[in-house]
């Protein structure tokens, strides 16, 4: 197992928001980001809430190839450290299950519960590029990312 993926897997832990960059449909080809909560689920994946009418949904039900950089907000963004999962978006299909803790750790959301086109969507790792500070760039394979920690260790908010 890499250091370097156990190390981004725990930087990535502790971070809440990221930017979500899916290909657009509305400007074909090129990238749309869009800040988002997420939340890692007991294997690693990023888990994140969105909307039926977001313009970063209809770009994943179009093409679920996508990726999410994790990084604390600093004063100097270029000198913290960040992580970017690119990987396969998908559906869940209850919103139950994972409400609880969403909601522990973003308890502002709980109005999005009630709304019937609010869904979780769960990123599948490919890739990830961590960078732990200047010249302290690697990238690490899927399989280590997601077996760097124990599922347990990911539950605690």
């Amino acid at each position: 197992m890499s250091e370097f993926a156990i190390e981004a897997r725990h930087f990535a832990h502790a971070c809440r928001h990221g930017v979500l960059s899916t290909l657009s449909q509305r400007v074909e080809g090129y990238p749309f980001g869009s800040v988002t909560p997420f939340m890692l689920d007991d294997d690693g994946c990023p888990i994140i809430l969105i909307s039926e009418i977001a313009e970063h949904t209809k770009n994943l039900k179009a093409d679920a190839r996508c990726s999410l950089i994790m990084q604390p907000f600093a004063d100097d963004m270029q000198g913290t450290g960040r992580v970017t999962v690119i990987g396969q978006a998908t559906p869940l299909p209850d919103k139950d299950r994972l409400g609880p803790r969403y909601l522990q750790l973003f308890p502002q959301a709980a109005d999005y519960f009630a709304l019937h086109d609010f869904g979780f969507w769960r990123i599948q790792p490919t890739r990830i590029r961590w960078i732990g500070g200047f010249g302290r760039i690697h990238w690490i394979e899927a399989e280590a990312w997601l077996n760097a920690t124990p599922p347990s260790a990911d539950l605690a908010p």
